[in-house]
């Protein structure tokens, strides 16, 4: 199992943290899954704690193998820019282009 984080920065804060997770089986086929953390404007961004809340929601998207939604989608007053979102995501279906490379990367290591 390993883990890629990456983020989004807003006013020059990382107020999005993501991490790609990819898992392979004993056959060598590569499963991956995507967890997301948010913070809000009234979070003090911490580098440590969005890597572990995204790292525990792509261990549960691939643990449960589904998706999974923001129960209480952010609000204007949280987050200008995400009103609802995916915490975890199984086999994404749309990969980001840094996700693209990481998996490209991390395939070729492998063989």
């Amino acid at each position: 199992m390993k883990a890629y984080y990456y983020y989004k920065r807003y006013e020059n804060k990382p107020m999005v943290t993501h991490c790609f997770l990819i898992v392979y089986d004993t056959d060598g086929y590569a499963t991956y899954a995507r967890g997301t953390a948010v913070c809000s404007y009234n979070d003090i961004p911490c580098k440590q704690t969005g890597r572990a809340i995204a790292l525990g929601r792509a261990v549960k998207a691939y643990k449960n193998m589904r998706d999974s939604i923001s129960e209480f989608p952010c609000g204007s007053k949280s987050h200008p820019y995400l009103h609802r979102f995916y915490k975890g995501r199984y086999k994404p279906d749309f990969l980001k282009e840094i996700e693209k490379k990481i998996l490209k990367k991390h395939m070729s290591l492998a063989q």
